[in-house]
């Protein structure tokens, strides 16, 4: 059958953009039949880190990640929380269905998954839970640095004397994390700066959408909010002004970065699991 063709090259051009977006962002970890479960990715970009909860979770929903557009060589980054948005937005509506929203994003993805969850809701689209995995509230700094970014990267690999320094100078820094990650095995013995390079500009973009980010909506729905070791009271009061509703908060044993790993791993998609079967 002939593809119907659009009236409109205005609407034409939309739809083309949205599936490009939607082979660019979507990450199918389970899809079935059963209602999706909306995953937004972190400060990296990439939604891996989710797939033991998206496994866990698969008897329950279907489960599809929205990684950044950057996270394709040639595609630049989206910029603002707005921009990152708007892309998963379209995404999303190309597989609407009559059933509500429900959208989980940790760190910097809560902060995408909230402006999703509110712009959604001022169209008329019902999102029927909204999940914040230790994220900042808008306007929270974070004092995002290369430097930083690197260290975080560290921390991630297990890199301890990168992780824990306190030089402000990135590239030194890159040096010693590929350095040190080629003689502990992680890296491949031909891995450069120029591989690791791309992955750090791109949580520095990240990072800086979600610092600079601003907004006057409120969301009316069902918030659900993770909080790490200590933080859960802060947060809940951070996105209190954001939110119509009370925010039922849980907090888990372990520090931001952590949360993904080990046994607060497990805990957390626990949590997750109470979320989507209510």
């Amino acid at each position: 059958m002939a593809r119907l063709m659009s009236a409109d090259p205005a609407v034409e051009s939309a739809e083309d953009s949205a599936a490009e977006s939607a082979r660019l962002c979507e990450v199918p970890f389970h899809r079935g039949d059963k209602h999706p479960l909306y995953y937004v990715h972190e400060i990296s970009g990439s939604v891996l880190h989710f797939a033991p909860v998206a496994r866990l979770l698969a008897d329950q929903r279907s489960v599809i990640g929205l990684q950044s557009v950057g996270t394709h060589p040639g595609h630049p980054a989206d910029r603002t929380i707005e921009e990152m948005a708007e892309r998963f937005l379209a995404v999303v509506g190309r597989r609407a269905d009559a059933e509500p929203l429900d959208l989980v994003g940790y760190s910097v993805g809560g902060l995408i998954a909230f402006e999703m969850a509110a712009r959604a809701a001022a169209a008329g689209i019902r999102v029927r839970m909204l999940g914040l995995i230790d994220a900042p509230a808008p306007g929270t700094p974070s004092g995002i640095t290369p430097a930083r970014v690197v260290r975080m990267i560290a921390h991630g690999l297990g890199i301890k004397s990168v992780a824990t320094s306190e030089s402000q100078d990135s590239e030194g820094l890159l040096s010693m994390l590929v350095a040190e990650g080629r003689e502990a095995e992680l890296f491949p013995d031909d891995y450069t700066e120029a591989d690791l390079r791309p992955s750090v500009d791109l949580q520095v973009i990240t990072g800086r959408a979600a610092e600079a980010y601003r907004t006057h909506r409120v969301f009316d729905g069902d918030v659900r909010l993770i909080g790490a070791r200590g933080q859960l009271a802060a947060k809940t009061a951070a996105w209190q002004p954001y939110v119509s509703s009370a925010i039922l908060g849980s907090e888990v044993d372990a520090g931001h970065y952590d949360l993904m790993k080990g046994r607060a791993l497990g805990e957390v998609t626990a949590i997750v699991r109470n979320w989507v079967s209510e």
